[in-house]
């Protein structure tokens, strides 16, 4: 079995950046990630230096947000290197470069693919999450691209979407890496858990649209 993470991402980056940092955390987290960003994580009186290492350690991958204070950030540098030091061929995919402006990007850097962040936008966004692992954001769509989205079992049951939930239905659809073979909803309407051939089941909010929760560690299709 492969190891399991406490986070999907560790967010790497300088103060500066904070603000745009935040932003990208909250979209992250709506799209379902479990995201590590400093100050939702080391409290007053926690030794940083650990509560680095062991984020890094609980954390499937480091996004590192670079910018100009990024790269003179001594923080950053050792966030990174130690991540590449644990894999340097980047085979698992546990370094994601996100580039928030121009800059001078370092030699040993450059050799990896990076997501341009300059606009923040959803392509982008799919992007970043694509190479996380995660579902991609609810886009408008013709209510088709839905169907075709869910698979077979489901789409011959032929049941009507309310309208207040087709984009919940969307982000249930995109949210797994593989078809949805089931949908079950509360009965007050407000969620829903959802079953896939990736293996997993997820809880969703369906009045924002969101993933609540991701149950993992079952050995075949749900």
């Amino acid at each position: 079995m492969g190891k399991k993470f406490d986070y999907d991402v560790f967010l790497s980056h300088n103060s500066k950046d904070k603000p745009r940092v935040r932003r990208l955390a909250e979209r992250l987290r709506d799209a379902g990630l479990r995201v590590w960003l400093d100050e939702s994580v080391i409290k007053p009186g926690d030794d940083i230096y650990l509560a680095i290492e062991r984020g890094l350690e609980s954390s499937r991958t480091l996004i590192l947000c670079m910018s100009n204070a990024a790269f003179g950030s001594g923080w950053v540098a050792l966030e990174r290197s130690t991540v590449l030091f644990r894999d340097p061929t980047n085979e698992g995919r546990r370094f994601i470069p996100l580039l928030l402006e121009d800059c001078e990007i370092p030699d040993a850097i450059r050799r990896y693919k990076y997501v341009d962040w300059h606009e923040e936008s959803d392509a982008a966004l799919n992007e970043l999450l694509s190479a996380c692992g995660g579902s991609v954001v609810i886009t408008p769509e013709p209510a088709t691209a839905v169907a075709t989205a869910i698979s077979p079992q489901v789409q011959a049951k032929e049941r009507t979407i309310p309208p207040e939930v087709e984009q919940a239905v969307k982000a249930i659809s995109l949210g797994h890496t593989s078809p949805v073979n089931s949908v079950a909803v509360t009965p007050d309407g407000s969620k829903a858990v959802s079953g896939s051939s990736d293996k997993t089941v997820r809880v969703w909010d369906l009045e924002k649209g969101r993933c609540l929760a991701t149950l993992e560690g079952h050995s075949s299709s749900v």
